[in-house]
């Protein structure tokens, strides 16, 4: 205990000094963390104002709702528009028609995420997040000249499962090039 106390008495000052630092580096951490955290809920807020779509994502300029949404209307819906292009996949997705959903998927995306063929895509994207029809909801996220990145939403079908407490709820990030006229 003697030795302890003599080596405690010999460095005191740089003890206490340690102390004091390591103090100071927490309270920087902790004030760092709370603007990085008032920093991102006003990135979120900005991009909820910048939401593009309502009502259950299926609003567009050509009045297409859940309750008349058919593969048929779908497919005569032209892709100069996000909303009408994403309304387009989910539709092919909802009704099985993979295929259509796979062709609509850039080379680019085909290749990063190894959908090598549509049976792939179908087996490791369609079965995994539609195994209930889906219903989504889609914000611009940012945009920089020609290319774009969209917050996408993917809810369970509410009226099909019952109520929210069954539904499970998905987000994503998908980049978008400008090839189309982007609202």
């Amino acid at each position: 205990m003697n030795n302890f106390m003599r080596f405690f008495n010999k460095n005191q000052k740089n003890i206490f000094l340690a102390t004091a630092v390591v103090i100071f580096m927490i309270l920087i951490i902790v004030i760092l963390n709370q603007y990085y955290i008032a920093q991102e809920e006003n990135n979120q807020k900005i991009a909820q104002d910048k939401q593009l779509t309502t009502e259950n994502g299926y609003s567009n300029q050509e009045n297409v709702t859940l309750d008349n949404i058919e593969t048929e209307s779908v497919k005569k819906l032209n892709n100069n528009t996000i909303e009408n292009t994403m309304k387009k996949f989910v539709s092919y997705c909802n009704s099985g028609d993979y295929v259509q959903a796979y062709n609509m998927l850039t080379d680019d995306c085909k290749e990063a995420l190894k959908y090598n063929d549509a049976k792939t895509f179908k087996e490791y994207y369609i079965d995994l997040r539609f195994p209930e029809k889906q219903e989504y909801s889609l914000s611009k996220w940012a945009v920089e000249g020609d290319n774009a990145v969209y917050l996408v939403t993917f809810n369970g079908d509410l009226l099909a499962t019952g109520g929210e407490k069954y539904s499970s709820n998905e987000e994503y990030y998908t980049f978008v090039k400008k090839t189309m006229n982007i609202k």
